[in-house]
């Protein structure tokens, strides 16, 4: 089983302007992938594809997404094997900037 959330570049500041054509796009979009294997191992791990291959952490530690699904195992006693799959297509400089930071996408953990 898996689920997949995507998260457009320019929607930080959702208004009547040039951001609403951006909903539109789906050439610059990151998408998470949450798979659940059946074997049951709490095992965590996350694979980076696309543009920011060597910037974003694939240590679950160090990798927001990872916090966040590491987390929620621990609160709902979630035991499965997941796979993160992080498809990264919005280039350097082309996202959202820090002040709209999208947790859920991979960006570094701040500590």
């Amino acid at each position: 089983m898996s689920v997949t959330a995507a998260a457009p570049s320019s929607t930080a500041n959702l208004g009547p302007g040039f951001d609403v054509f951006g909903l539109g796009l789906d050439a610059f979009e990151d998408k998470v992938r949450i798979t659940t294997r059946l074997e049951q191992s709490e095992q965590i791990t996350i694979r980076i594809s696309g543009e920011a291959v060597k910037s974003v952490p694939s240590r679950v530690e160090d990798n927001c997404a990872g916090v966040v699904v590491k987390k929620m195992c621990q609160d709902f006693g979630i035991k499965n094997n997941l796979a993160i799959n992080l498809e990264k297509k919005v280039p350097a400089g082309m996202g959202i900037a820090p002040r709209g930071h999208r947790p859920g996408t991979g960006r570094p953990a701040r500590r």
